[in-house]
């Protein structure tokens, strides 16, 4: 049991009926800005970064149509990391597009990418290419790539060109500027005693980084970050350290619910994901039921 203060002696009681929790980092890219070039005698384009201000719902949308019989074609991608000081290129590969879309597993850092775009959209399928032939990706999530795990939490550059003739010469250049930040999702289900799962009240999508720099930017999530810091070796920035984390007598009494919380059953999901690929490192779910007690003379409130 533990109690929170929502008026003087009164106090919010969270009765736990399992101990299980689930918490998962994932590392997600988050652009401000799309730039497309092309050869208006080869191909017509047009290119849009829809939600631009949120971090799990934007969108790349792409549009071209080819002008002129297209005989072969070569993409590089290419990878840069950006700081203060300089543009590094960590990255880079060109395959032929002609062959590689007969055999996309040959090169499976590229394909993390192919498999997106061919979702719900119409991409090259072979070679020559077809004057008119026109091909679309609509609505791709960059949040829905999974994020190689090498690659560094920092801001970028990504860059695709294409690439035709003997001369080698580059028909379409998109480049894709932004940065890769870390986040830990969260989602707090309520009324669950009824055996139906109701709508998430609450929701959120944390930077873990962000939330070790400043804990009072996610009140919700300090409740409990709170705690455990006090009561263990909780990380206090990143990259978190490869060390045992130990977390001994966190006291449930000590934690202090919001007072818009209401007296029901519910379920607390923490889910985070580590590394470019999500993979889960902590998963937590509490069950349980908030009631209102009153306090006591040895309970804090």
């Amino acid at each position: 049991m533990f109690m929170l203060c929502v008026l003087p002696m009164i106090a919010i009681s969270l009765l736990s009926s399992t101990s299980m929790i689930n918490c998962f980092m994932t590392t997600l890219p988050i652009l401000n800005r799309i730039e497309c070039k092309f050869d208006e005698r080869l191909v017509n384009m047009s290119c849009f970064l829809g939600e631009p201000n949120s971090y799990t719902n934007q969108s790349i949308t792409i549009e071209i149509e080819v002008q002129r019989e297209i005989k072969e074609v070569k993409v590089t991608a290419t990878y840069y990391v950006v700081n203060a000081e300089s543009t590094n290129r960590i990255l880079s590969r060109t395959v032929d597009i002609c062959t590689y879309v007969k055999r996309p597993n040959m090169d499976r850092l590229i394909k993390v990418f192919y498999d997106q775009v061919l979702q719900n959209n119409r991409f090259v399928s072979g070679c020559p290419v077809q004057a008119k032939e026109q091909f679309f990706v609509h609505d791709l999530r960059p949040s829905a790539i999974r994020i190689p795990g090498f690659l560094p939490e920092s801001s970028f550059v990504f860059e695709n060109t294409y690439h035709t003739g003997v001369l080698y010469e580059a028909f379409i250049e998109v480049r894709h500027y932004g940065k890769l930040m870390r986040f830990v999702n969260i989602v707090l289900w309520l009324d669950v005693g009824s055996g139906t799962l109701q709508a998430p009240f609450y929701n959120q999508t944390i930077d873990f980084c962000s939330l070790l720099k400043n804990p009072g930017s996610h009140r919700m999530v300090q409740i409990v970050y709170r705690e455990m810091r006090r009561h263990g070796n909780m990380p206090t920035g990143c990259p978190i350290p490869a060390v045992l984390y130990k977390f001994h007598g966190i006291s449930t009494s000590q934690m202090r619910l919001p007072p818009f919380f209401t007296q029901t059953d519910f379920m607390v999901d923490i889910i985070g994901l580590t590394g470019t690929a999500g993979v889960r490192t902590i998963e937590m779910r509490w069950y349980g039921v908030v009631n209102k007690v009153k306090c006591t003379a040895t309970a804090r409130c």
